[in-house]
């Protein structure tokens, strides 16, 4: 799946906090990184955009708490479902409940990260996030701008 577009790490956000999306942007825009970000603000909207485009989407990073369809049942809908199972799902969120870390990794979540308050702290977690899907998608020669 995904890295079929030039080199460029596709990711689907699925965020329904307008200045979270913003920020999580402006923090992968100061690290370096030329991806392809598509947002979704729901997990229904997000499942819509899956089947029709998640062929070449790397990574969907997705919120838990929000309307319509939260992000823990878009992590399970996307991991029974035939075509998009494969996909990875990390988790962002404001979350620190056990019980939603749990679900979430027993549910498939690539990873779980809690959303720092610190824009500095924000700003290097977004940094690992991406340099890991970078590294998996692309390979460990991988260096930003390098396709």
């Amino acid at each position: 799946m995904g890295g079929e577009l030039g080199g460029k790490l596709k990711v689907l956000l699925v965020e329904d906090d307008a200045g979270d999306a913003r920020l999580l942007r402006e923090a992968v825009h100061a690290a370096g990184y030329d991806c392809i970000i598509d947002h979704a603000t729901n997990g229904k909207d997000a499942l819509e955009y899956l089947h029709c485009c998640g062929r070449s989407v790397d990574v969907v990073i997705t919120d838990i708490n929000m309307h319509i369809m939260d992000g823990k049942e878009l992590l399970k809908k996307i991991k029974t479902h035939h075509k998009l199972k494969g996909l990875h799902v990390a988790i962002l969120t404001t979350s620190n409940d056990e019980k939603d870390k749990l679900y979430c990794e027993m549910h498939g979540a690539s990873q779980f990260h809690i959303k720092p308050t610190d824009y500095d702290a924000y700003e290097q977690l977004i940094k690992n996030i991406f340099d890991f899907w970078m590294t998996l998608t692309f390979g460990a020669n991988h260096k930003n701008g390098d396709h």
